[in-house]
């Protein structure tokens, strides 16, 4: 069970400002953009099961640098694979290590990169959120029972 003040640790202090990246990073690191990741998938996507390793982790924001709205992003697992520095082989084995566990669904498309379908991911982590939530509710009411 996961205590209340994580949950909170993953939102901004009341009162704060809005952040910018450049306050994150740096200007000039920001100048070639950005890519968002939410703070609950990097919290826990480990705490998902079946896990997420390491590597499908990074594959996943590696995917999110070509994800620009709800469309479906479709790098090459070429391009996958340099940025990741791996061979393209094992980019595609992370793929399918993620479609086995039910958290990306791939669309083949010939002579063209797959698309990669995330919302199994996301719909996976908002039930997690949902679980932890109704979790600690339910902890608050049995201590405020005793």
């Amino acid at each position: 069970m996961v205590r209340k003040d994580k949950l909170r640790e993953l939102e901004p202090p009341e009162g704060a400002k809005p952040r910018k990246p450049a306050d994150r990073w740096t200007p000039a690191l920001i100048k070639d953009g950005f890519t968002p990741v939410s703070n609950f998938f990097l919290a826990n996507y480990n705490n998902l099961k079946p896990e997420i390793t390491h590597g499908e982790a990074m594959l996943i924001i590696q995917l999110m640098f070509y994800k620009w709205d709800a469309s479906m992003p479709y790098p090459s697992y070429k391009t996958l694979a340099k940025r990741m520095l791996l061979k393209d082989a094992q980019a595609r084995s992370l793929a399918r290590g993620l479609e086995r566990k039910g958290y990306l669904r791939r669309h083949v498309r010939m002579n063209m990169p797959n698309r990669f379908d995330l919302t199994p991911l996301f719909g996976a982590l908002e039930q997690l959120r949902t679980q932890r939530i109704a979790d600690e509710t339910a902890a608050g009411k049995k201590r405020a029972v005793r």
